[in-house]
């Protein structure tokens, strides 16, 4: 499901238009942030470079759409549905690729109540 707006980074200040969480384990998931491009003149590609930086440095993948004349945005959105079902595929075919590590300080043989 694509969540629009969401509030990125230091102080929220960063929105890409849509954000996705693909679950890859019950704790895990890979996010992408998603900005369509189409109203941004080139004179803007430095700012949305550093954009693009701000949002990557919170774990996010940064996928950017830019409309074609002829399909606007379809060919983008078939290869994001696409891309969701490879990583979503990942745990059938290698499930230690996305398993979590968890500490275990001790273990005790009873039940501590």
């Amino acid at each position: 499901m694509l969540i629009p707006q969401v509030r990125i980074g230091i102080a929220q200040r960063r929105r890409p238009d849509f954000v996705v969480f693909v679950p890859l384990q019950k704790w895990k998931y890979k996010w992408y942030a998603i900005q369509l491009d189409a109203g941004h003149m080139p004179e803007k590609a430095e700012a949305d470079k550093l954009r693009d930086t701000e949002i990557s440095v919170q774990e996010y993948q940064i996928i950017n759409f830019k409309p074609t004349e002829n399909q606007g945005y379809l060919e983008h959105v078939r290869t994001l549905v696409e891309i969701i079902e490879q990583d979503m595929e990942r745990i059938d075919s290698n499930p230690r690729e996305v398993a979590i590590e968890i500490k275990v300080d001790s273990i005790e043989d009873r039940i501590p109540f």
